[in-house]
């Protein structure tokens, strides 16, 4: 009966050592977690310092600066295009379009209502 015991207390003390231990696992997991994203954060804002510094450094060289205003000239000029040519294809606009649809609805309506006052009872 006292070895029944004697393996029960040191069974339960196996126990409560190994959840001390997963316990204590868990804490050190959780603050290499926060040091993890921590140094995450500090990575991501010095590499977004190099990155607007570098890019502050390429823009003042003139190629890259000529390279920078064509593609912004192409753009506009682009946009123009394509505007000059929708101006000219004979497209409703999107509010002659909705003004359509109300009266294709109301008159859809009206010929529902006529259709049901034609039929008989």
């Amino acid at each position: 009966m006292a070895t029944r015991t004697a393996k029960k207390s040191t069974l339960d003390n196996t126990i409560d050592e190994i959840q001390t231990r997963f316990k204590k696992a868990g804490k050190e997991l959780e603050k290499m977690q926060k040091r993890a994203e921590k140094n995450r954060r500090a990575f991501r804002t010095r590499t977004e310092k190099r990155v607007k510094k570098a890019q502050k450094e390429l823009r003042k060289i003139s190629v890259v600066k000529s390279a920078e205003d064509f593609t912004n000239d192409m753009r506009k000029q682009i946009d123009k295009g394509v505007d000059d040519v929708m101006s000219r294809m004979p497209l409703a606009s999107n509010n002659e379009v909705k003004k359509l649809e109300r009266k294709v609805n109301s008159l859809t309506r009206k010929v529902r209502a006529l259709e049901k006052a034609a039929a008989p009872n």
